[in-house]
């Protein structure tokens, strides 16, 4: 059993496992599931359930196959796991004593969060009283983590020099994800 370390919460972590048919003839049946657990003990007393992979095809004496899983990790996690994948595969109920493996430690760390920053406003210098304006802006994710969910974005009109917030006139609401690195433009008639 071989994860990806460290991993980061939130995010999926990568899992490579082997499988070997030590018996002394073909599987009995062609599919069965290989379960996913995470633990935080060395020897995996305390595992979670988080994924089941399917195998499909019958496997030799001495035969093997190598899976690879994501496993989706909850944000907020961190710490040391090691991950337990557990065969369910033929025969099992026979030798129940070889058909898991743990892994070594898994450093899980938490993601760096998003950082939304407003990078351009374009608005017009005078307008008439009572008159709409078009007011233009741009918002940058400068953090290294996703931004997802959905956020408002408010516009307020502060007189020159006066300093405080100013009055709201727009409140509008964006659909994330809004990836590390990338900017949106909005545009609106206010």
């Amino acid at each position: 059993v071989t994860p990806v370390s460290p991993a980061y919460s939130g995010q999926d972590l990568v899992i490579t496992w082997v499988a070997r048919n030590q018996g002394i003839g073909l599987t009995n049946t062609l599919n069965w599931w290989d379960a996913v657990y995470l633990a935080t003990t060395p020897d995996g007393s305390d595992r979670t359930p988080v994924a089941s992979f399917d195998h499909i095809g019958f496997l030799a004496p001495g035969g093997n196959y190598t899976r690879t899983g994501n496993v989706a990790l909850p944000d907020g996690m961190e710490g040391t796991y090691y991950a337990f994948v557990q065969t369910g595969g033929p025969f099992e109920f026979v030798y129940t004593d070889n058909n898991s493996r743990i892994s070594g430690p898994i450093e899980v760390q938490l993601t760096t969060p998003p950082d939304l920053v407003v990078s351009n406003i374009i608005a017009p210098e005078t307008a008439p009283e009572g008159s709409a304006i078009d007011v233009t802006w741009t918002v940058l994710n400068q953090g290294q983590g996703e931004a997802n969910g959905c956020w408002v974005d408010r516009v307020f009109l502060r007189k020159f020099g006066d300093t405080g917030v100013g009055t709201p006139i727009g409140m509008y609401t964006y659909q994330g994800p809004l990836q590390a690195g990338i900017s949106y433009t909005r545009r609106e008639q206010i």
